[in-house]
């Protein structure tokens, strides 16, 4: 058995050989997995455990030195789901490469503004297995289920997902900000292969090499949801905010804005795969950034019929292909390929040469919306206009997700409906209801 947490926390020489004998002895008698383990890193310097696998963060023998690869390093030898806390106003620099995951853990940081991880512009930050020890999953090697919640990851540089790149394990992201990584292939700060969820969260300004480009934002090539999250101003050749290689993508209550590719889908590409928009707004994307082709779909752009893409709830508009820098010129191109509506959704333009939706409810008009900004709640929103066609313009047996649950809050966490039905897109507008039923 494994020692309790306030036992383990004694780091004093005099008392160490002997806690060394009684762990040793535990392991000899009982399984590793049967306790999981609790580290506190207080060290922001990125240093190696002295020893791992003996229960002790520590860079030196009984030095008491807790740095985060050290804390990884013993999560990754020791069997079970473990925890690492990491301190609440530190930056933590990486020096020595990846940190590499391949066992359970939680990760969890003061807040996106104290807790700070930062790949110096030169190694990719997190690399996870898909199951214990990498390989094949088993019985001895099950799947990883892995969180990370309240930190920024900043600075990765890596050839594909320079903030985290996982493969089948299973990962959520939870008030966390991924900014300003590079790769030079796909996924600027993530490329996932396996079960992604993301809530609450900022993917940021993050962008690929100019070839082959894949995903600014995210690459996403398992099964993916992003939910009350933002994916703003990342860039690629194709799939400036979300590049979709397989799998399937569900963006809930979600905003995607202000990405960039050079070939199509400023906002969103659909390689391969399937796509579904719950209550999503995608504005302000831009395709062909480099002026040196024909790109189309600044929006969302898919590129096979085979691939399914389908939205309800959902803003597409004011996205636009780059037709000239010198002066600015822009073209109103927010899809291209097929979408099928399933109701209640608005665009505000549709080139038919080359979008065609299909199903009921794809009005094609002005969302009135203003500009993307601090509303309240973790990431910013657009705010709905008082003269919104999209207020209360949702279905009226009520919005739903990917799973058909019905959403009882917008992207910022506030209530939905906040009137007589929900309103279309990740915001939901304010409506002051008098107690007789008249607004």
């Amino acid at each position: 058995m494994r020692l309790p947490h306030a036992l383990r926390e004694l780091q004093r020489p005099t008392i160490r050989g002997l806690l060394v004998a009684l762990i040793s002895a535990s392991f000899a008698f009982s399984p590793r997995h049967i306790h999981a383990a609790d580290f506190r890193v207080n060290s922001p310097a990125d240093v190696a455990d002295a020893n791992p696998g003996d229960g002790f963060c520590e860079t030196a023998f009984g030095n008491g030195v807790c740095t985060l690869r050290a804390a990884i390093m013993e999560t990754n030898a020791l069997t079970g789901a473990d925890t690492i806390e990491l301190q609440g106003d530190a930056t933590y620099y990486l020096s020595a490469g990846v940190l590499p995951i391949s066992d359970s853990v939680a990760i969890t940081g003061g807040g996106p503004d104290g807790t700070i991880i930062d790949g110096n512009g030169s190694y990719e930050i997190f690399s996870l297995t898909g199951c214990r020890g990498g390989g094949i999953c088993d019985a001895s090697h099950p799947l990883n289920v892995v969180s990370l919640t309240g930190v920024t990851l900043q600075n990765g540089s890596s050839v594909t997902g320079a903030g985290m790149y996982t493969d089948s394990a299973t990962v959520t992201i939870d008030h966390c900000r991924l900014a300003h990584n590079h790769v030079l292939k796909y996924g600027g700060a993530i490329y996932s292969k396996g079960i992604l969820t993301i809530t609450n969260s900022a993917i940021s300004y993050n962008d690929t090499a100019p070839s082959p480009g894949g995903g600014g934002g995210i690459y996403s090539f398992g099964t993916t949801v992003v939910r009350n999250s933002l994916v703003d101003h990342n860039s690629a050749v194709t799939g400036g905010g979300i590049d979709i290689g397989g799998g399937t993508l569900s963006v809930v209550s979600s905003t995607i804005s202000d990405n960039s590719s050079t070939g199509d889908g400023g906002g969103i590409a659909v390689a391969g795969g399937t796509l579904g928009l719950y209550n999503a707004t995608v504005v302000g994307n831009t395709a062909n950034a480099d002026e040196s082709g024909t790109a189309i779909g600044a929006g969302i752009a898919t590129s096979s019929t085979g691939n399914t893409v389908t939205f309800v709830n959902s803003i597409v508009a004011f996205n636009a292909n780059v037709i000239s820098t010198m002066p600015t010129v822009l073209e109103d191109d927010n899809c291209s390929g097929m979408l099928n509506s399933q109701g209640n959704n608005i665009v505000s333009y549709v080139d038919g040469s080359h979008c065609t939706i299909t199903g009921p409810g794809a009005s094609i008009e002005d969302p009135g919306i203003g500009s993307l900004q601090d509303n309240g709640g973790p990431t910013p929103t657009y705010a709905l206009l008082a003269s919104s066609p999209a207020i209360d313009g949702g279905a009226h047996g009520g919005c739903t997700d990917n799973l058909g649950a019905v959403l009882t809050t917008d992207q910022r966490g506030s209530p939905r409906p906040n009137g007589r039905y929900c309103d279309i897109g990740a915001y939901e507008a304010f409506e002051f209801i008098f107690r007789n039923g008249f607004e």
